[in-house]
């Protein structure tokens, strides 16, 4: 498919439910800074290879953002037939929301990706479209099933970070946040960590993952009495997996990661970072749950 056929496709979808307009970017649920190709969509629906853009599409408009690095090569390779081509490194430009706010209806649809919009962006765009008065549809999964050669997330295995790296170990590492945690929050207090940087810190593991970081996708949520590493269980070793175990950790697959969330007990303090934590697991969290930003 090309990029024709994928607007095709998008408003086909928009149709069937009822969306007036789809935010797309281009980053992944840990808001890495770059990202494995599974999580380029902005790059699979406009034919881009820059690291940094967005694109909006209505029913009858579409508009393309990047950086001034990648304004001419945007040029050669977005149809310009197809999508307004901006700069958000250009004063000129429209801003992507103001943009958005003109050519979406009053009380119309709009469409996001939960699983990779950080909820501190989200944020963004629901007070910048407060005036529209719009609603949002906060999966797009249904449409992005179109993408039928999208790449896997990476299985690569895991490698241990040798000691004279590491500085400290695990479990010290451990330790120390868990002070934070009660100095933060007071004692119960949990920490969901979506960083990825944070996750390899934590625990001195490295992978292959990211095209330019030693890292690995996954989670973790820390307690006083709990440790949880949500990652692809398949790139642990038997041997990384005992040496988890015996520093309490313990691991969970990364696709179960909400459904944990959601069991969180009532009244536990849940200390994130709104910056880091995508929309869809912030919305996994019970409401019964006190959360510390």
């Amino acid at each position: 498919m090309n990029s024709a056929e994928h607007l095709s496709a998008l408003r086909k979808w928009m149709v069937s439910k009822k969306v007036d307009a789809v935010y797309l970017t281009c980053t992944d649920p840990h808001q890495s800074e770059s990202v494995a190709d599974h999580w380029k969509t902005v790059q699979w629906f406009t034919g881009f290879t820059g690291s940094v853009a967005w694109a909006i599409v209505t029913a009858d408009k579409a508009a393309f953002w990047t950086d001034g690095r990648y304004t001419e090569q945007a040029k050669r390779q977005v149809d310009a037939t197809l999508f307004a081509l901006y700069s958000i490194s250009d004063p000129k430009d429209p801003d992507r929301f103001d943009w958005l706010r003109n050519h979406i209806p009053q009380g119309g649809c709009l469409a996001l990706d939960a699983s990779v919009l950080s909820t501190a962006n989200f944020r963004n765009i629901q007070s910048a479209m407060k005036s529209r008065d719009i609603r949002f549809e906060l999966n797009l999964e249904s449409f992005l099933n179109i993408w039928t050669d999208r790449p896997r997330i990476p299985q690569d295995s895991l490698y241990q970070l040798e000691e004279e790296f590491t500085v400290r170990t695990r479990r010290e590492k451990l330790t120390a946040l868990r002070k934070e945690l009660r100095e933060a929050a007071g004692e119960g207090a949990v920490t969901l960590v979506c960083g990825l940087d944070d996750v390899v810190w934590l625990t001195n593991l490295r992978g292959h993952d990211n095209p330019l970081y030693p890292f690995f996708h996954a989670y973790m949520v820390v307690g006083p009495d709990i440790a949880l590493l949500m990652t692809d269980q398949r790139k642990v070793t038997a041997e990384q997996a005992e040496g988890l175990d015996a520093d309490g950790i313990f691991l969970v697959p990364y696709r179960e990661t909400e459904k944990f969330l959601s069991h969180i007990a009532a009244g536990a303090k849940v200390v994130l970072d709104p910056h880091k934590t995508p929309v869809a697991l912030f919305e996994a969290l019970p409401d019964t749950v006190e959360i510390v930003e």
